[in-house]
């Protein structure tokens, strides 16, 4: 499945300048993480094209948003003044993302801006763990990535700017149970973050990271009755059990905060800093 709508508003005058024209894609953007990136790089001057599968793949641990979900964060975007592409994309597909790419050139002739926020997430442990649960997991966080990254780069390093903020996770560097093929995926994110950093440093661009430690996203709620179960929590708790065990500080990382990074990450400010892993 794939299509694309396109909406152009007229820019307001209360917006930030800091990202003014800069063209960003979206990946996993029709609800949580993802809407709230996309939000916040208009709010900064961005056009945004948000991509989404649309669809809940056999095996998630909780229902994916739809098509009407990702055509209202367009519409949100719009509203703040600036340009929009919604389109419906399988990061695991090459074809599919080839056309995502080829879309957003088509509509703006550039790409400065790829945030790879797709993910999928089931539970188990790795005894009871279906094969395809591990494919499903990996293949959408690790090579949903790379392939965003493979075709999003040519205009990039054409232009000899771009910057790339990856999703990577708390999972990547610490794990957590139950979530073992996510950790394996986001650590692997992490690896190919830096090791993609110093291939494309020479063409102007930046390659990094964000990994949250868990945000109360419909993922996380899909989690929360399993990691109930394990630490003897009511499911209504399970999220601030895992503040406890998984945030230094405790208390709650919100969509927000990951966002800001997000957006600062694409700034100009960051434009000496590639390669890194930010966590939250």
């Amino acid at each position: 499945m794939w299509s694309v709508s396109v909406a152009i508003m007229p820019r307001k005058q209360h917006m930030s300048d800091r990202l003014t024209d800069r063209v960003a894609i979206v990946t996993g953007a029709a609800r949580g993480l993802g809407r709230s990136h996309a939000l916040a790089l208009a709010r900064e001057g961005a056009h945004v094209a948000v991509a989404d599968i649309c669809r809940t793949p056999a095996g998630s641990a909780y229902g994916l948003a739809e098509r009407a979900d990702l055509d209202t964060v367009a519409s949100e975007v719009e509203r703040l003044g600036r340009q929009s592409l919604a389109i419906g994309c399988d990061v695991t597909d090459a074809r599919q993302v080839k056309k995502m790419v080829d879309s957003v050139l088509e509509r703006w002739d550039r790409i400065d801006i790829l945030v790879n926020n797709a993910g999928v997430l089931t539970v188990s442990s790795v005894v009871e763990m279906k094969e395809t649960e591990w494919d499903l997991v990996v293949d959408v966080s690790l090579k949903g990535t790379f392939l965003c990254c493979k075709y999003a780069l040519v205009p990039m390093m054409r232009q000899r700017s771009g910057r790339i903020i990856n999703t990577g996770s708390l999972a990547g560097k610490e794990g957590v149970p139950l979530n073992a093929h996510y950790g394996a995926a986001k650590a692997g994110v992490h690896a190919f973050t830096q090791a993609l950093a110093k291939e494309v440093a020479p063409y102007g661009v930046n390659v990094n990271a964000v990994a949250p430690s868990g945000v109360n996203t419909a993922m996380m709620k899909g989690i929360s009755p399993a990691l109930a179960r394990l630490w003897g929590v009511s499911p209504e708790g399970a999220y601030q059990a895992f503040c406890q065990r998984f945030h230094a500080s405790g208390r709650e990382v919100t969509s927000e905060d990951v966002s800001s990074v997000v957006v600062w990450l694409a700034s100009e400010e960051t434009h000496n800093l590639t390669g890194q892993v930010v966590y939250l």
